[in-house]
């Protein structure tokens, strides 16, 4: 599929591993393994992603969006606007005050 040029885009191997095809000349294709990211360049105009699974069974998210004017903060596996609202969210989290409990367990496994 093709993904507009002004969007971003990633993609995240749950399990196995792809190949990202490379169209440009001289580059080498791309191998992505399980619990990697890859992130996509962007460029102008819209662009077309080919990627072949390497293993027997490859499993992968693709993400794609137009990016939002807002700035980013970043702390740990917090992200918000701000640093003074990372700090809230870390705050709220230790006082148990971060959305509902979940008590099933995360992970890759069918």
């Amino acid at each position: 599929d093709e993904v507009p040029g002004t969007h971003n885009a990633f993609f995240y191997v749950r399990e196995g591993r792809v190949k990202v095809l490379s169209d440009e000349g001289g580059e080498e294709d791309k191998v992505i393994n399980a619990h990697e990211l890859c992130i996509l360049e962007r460029n102008t105009g819209r662009f077309q992603i080919e990627i072949e699974a390497v293993s027997d069974k490859a499993d992968l998210l693709f993400f794609a969006g137009e990016p939002i004017p807002e700035p980013i903060a970043t702390y740990g596996s917090m992200v918000m606007n701000t640093e003074r609202e990372i700090v809230k969210a870390y705050n709220d989290y230790e006082k148990g005050d971060f959305g509902r409990t979940w008590d099933q367990k995360l992970d890759d496994s069918s």
